[in-house]
């Protein structure tokens, strides 16, 4: 079946994947953030970014979740992707970071950055937008 083959991954696609769902966190109880540093064992086939992007898409299918955040060290960036649903616009939370996109879908890149502190940031720019930009938007 053609449609099947459409949804195959590979072996790399999907280790990588189940390395970001061991670091998923809850957020402010309704926001997921994954992440997933590069040890340097990963088949550099593998394109960290498309995988961020995937995660953040599986994360929001989990019931009471509003938006997800998918993380990945890139070099000495972090990459951001980053999912929402129709509650949260995750386009202003990432353009806080630097990046952009629309409402459901958007991301952002942190140069010079490790994850824990991209990570930080990510929370704070959540905080301001949950904390101010929707309350002013009442």
């Amino acid at each position: 079946n053609v449609t099947r083959l459409f949804f195959y991954e590979t072996l790399d696609e999907l280790i990588t994947a189940s390395d970001f769902g061991s670091g998923t966190r809850i957020y402010r109880g309704r926001i997921a953030i994954t992440w997933m540093g590069n040890d340097g064992t990963r088949s550099e086939r593998i394109n960290e970014r498309v995988a961020a992007a995937k995660a953040a898409d599986r994360l929001l299918t989990v019931r009471g979740i509003d938006a997800s955040f998918a993380l990945v060290t890139v070099g000495d960036s972090v990459s951001i992707s980053a999912r929402s649903g129709d509650a949260i616009n995750v386009q202003i939370i990432m353009e806080k970071l630097g990046g952009g996109g629309h409402f459901d879908m958007a991301g952002a890149q942190i140069k010079d950055s490790t994850l824990a502190y991209a990570c930080e940031l990510l929370k704070g720019a959540i905080d301001d937008y949950l904390d101010h930009d929707i309350a002013e938007r009442k």
